[in-house]
């Protein structure tokens, strides 16, 4: 007789609030995976858009579960309620404007399985694509393998995109994710990387649409979450202690960026200032940085005036392109 090795569940959580319109392409690009042993679990997360109905399509297919919310929570505690509820050896996570290419779980499944017990997480790359111009690129993130906590620490471009990844159930019941906080997003993986390896899998696998309700463009929104994970990161009994100037950097950088990010889509120097100076104050190194000083004097411009630079900025910029 034949053994045939059983291949892992893989329990897909798809979060779901107020993308409609995107969402069941989101839904059919799980039921259309080329790996035939996954549950999806959606999380209807009080959408005031109808997302309800275009969910309740699909409530005939016994590999899908519905968990309709009636009020909005937090993703961090509907993601955690989706952790609770999943069956599967593994978890992916998928959002409702996202959706995977065909081959997304075949290929990580494959991978995983045959790493050694202390690798927790398959990640890829992912290709985005603008709704409005319909141009598609691959984002490239981090591409280590192994331990991969102080390369995360240390990578200047992105984090490992949330969707990408393939991940142990062992890991998330291990690290959950802060209910505290609205969004944690790509900062978990930092925390599961303290205990577990990672494994790069350099194939683009989901398809991320950028538009303009994307959460994720919304870095005020995600200023303080993500600064706060990383705090509570850092005081982790497990985080190596020759690893907090590397977290401190990278502290200083993200509230680097969140200032500029204030002066040239706000326009508001009063909070870029501040943020400037909290990253000098992270890592006083930052001051040393032209980019810094840059930013510091800039932030001292009149509103008025600060626009005016944005707009010649912003004309420079077509011009050259």
């Amino acid at each position: 007789m034949t053994y045939i090795e059983p291949t892992p569940l893989v329990s897909v959580i798809l979060l779901s609030y107020n993308y409609r319109e995107y969402l069941a392409s989101a839904i059919d690009s799980v039921l259309s995976q080329t790996y035939a042993n996954w549950e999806l679990i959606i999380l209807e997360n009080g959408s005031t858009d109808g997302s309800q109905e275009i969910v309740s399509r699909y409530a005939g297919d016994a590999r899908v579960r519905l968990i309709f919310l009636e009020d909005n929570i937090y993703p961090t505690r509907c993601l955690n309620r989706g952790i609770r509820a999943a069956k599967g050896e593994y978890i992916s996570f998928l959002l409702a404007d996202d959706y995977y290419l065909p081959e997304k779980l075949e290929r990580q499944v494959e991978v995983l399985k045959a790493l050694p017990e202390d690798y927790g997480v398959v990640y890829s790359p992912g290709r985005r694509v603008d709704v409005q111009t319909k141009t598609e690129w691959v984002t490239i993130g981090v591409q280590s393998s192994g331990t991969i906590l102080k390369a995360l620490l240390n990578y200047q471009r992105n984090f490992i995109d949330f969707i990408t990844v393939l991940v142990k159930r062992e890991c998330l019941e291990r690290y959950r994710f802060h209910e505290d906080i609205f969004f944690q997003g790509e900062v978990i993986f930092f925390h599961i990387a303290l205990r577990y390896k990672f494994s790069y899998l350099a194939e683009p696998l989901v398809m991320m649409r950028d538009h303009q309700r994307n959460m994720g463009k919304d870095f005020n929104l995600n200023m303080a979450p993500t600064l706060t994970v990383l705090d509570r990161l850092g005081q982790a009994a497990e985080f190596p202690s020759e690893l907090s100037g590397d977290l401190s950097r990278l502290k200083s950088r993200l509230l680097m960026s969140y200032g500029w990010q204030s002066l040239r889509i706000d326009s508001n120097g009063p909070v870029a200032r501040k943020r400037i100076g909290l990253a000098v104050v992270a890592h006083w190194r930052q001051l040393f940085e032209p980019r810094v000083l840059i930013g510091w004097c800039l932030s001292w411009l009149p509103h008025p005036g600060l626009r005016w630079v944005n707009g010649l900025n912003d004309t420079v910029r077509k011009r050259l392109h």
